[in-house]
């Protein structure tokens, strides 16, 4: 948890220095949409790392504009995993006959704000945009084959946790309304990689991997940014 207060102290000091320094800079239209889809690369924990890994990460975002330079908005995120090849490969004389999945829903609020750098021709022609989402996250593993030890319950295949994704991206616009670009996030769970889900220390010995660090990893991809009206033409000082 000193982590988590360090993070959000952080990103509140950081949107106030580029607040105070962006005050006077561009306006962009009060609402918007941004899609965004890319590769997620797990970070932690090494026994998660060692189980799946990332196929994709896509969703959306409905954003307005609260401030001159801040904004907020309601988004989603699916991100797809499958067990990865450490992990047949480690199951030893057991040979799995398909991947199992491990897919994510995830519900966020944003907080946000824009980091314009380049203004031409009254028109926003690049920007950056810096966010925090913060949500509550549905997890299901599917294509799993459980195993059932007698008089024993049967395996969870699905949780709920929250967890925390600061994110930043950069637009470029090819047309007033209408941007694409880059971006980079990593996702933070509030808690920690269970191998009985799904009965999964049925196939691997997890005593052998660290499984102390909480659930992670990082989203590499592209983006559009969709306003539904067109940019305000007033960029003066």
């Amino acid at each position: 948890m000193n982590v988590l207060k360090q993070i959000i102290l952080f990103w509140i000091l950081f949107c106030t220095v580029s607040y105070s320094m962006l005050l006077a800079q561009n306006k962009l239209a009060r609402f918007s949409f941004k899609g965004e889809g890319g590769i997620p690369t797990v970070l932690s924990s090494q026994a998660f790392k060692n189980t799946f890994v990332g196929e994709f990460q896509t969703g959306g975002q409905f954003v307005v504009r609260v401030f001159p330079k801040f904004y907020s908005g309601v988004g989603f995120n699916y991100a797809l995993f499958k067990t990865s090849n450490n992990f047949q490969f480690r199951i030893g004389n057991v040979t799995l006959t398909h991947d199992f999945f491990l897919r994510t829903y995830n519900t966020n609020l944003i907080l946000g704000a824009f980091l314009p750098v380049e203004v031409d021709k009254d028109k926003p022609d690049q920007f950056g945009s810096i966010e925090l989402r913060i949500g509550y996250s549905y997890n299901k593993y599917t294509n799993v084959v459980l195993k059932v030890d007698s008089g024993k319950p049967t395996p969870l295949t699905e949780y709920y946790t929250t967890y925390i994704q600061p994110h930043f991206s950069y637009t470029f616009m090819v047309e007033e309304n209408l941007g694409f670009g880059g971006f980079v996030n990593y996702t933070m769970y509030f808690n920690t990689f269970n191998p009985s889900h799904a009965s999964l220390d049925k196939y691997v010995d997890y005593t052998k991997w660290n499984n102390r660090f909480n659930i992670s990893w990082i989203t590499l991809g592209l983006h559009f940014h969709w306003y539904f009206i067109k940019v305000q033409r007033d960029f003066s000082d």
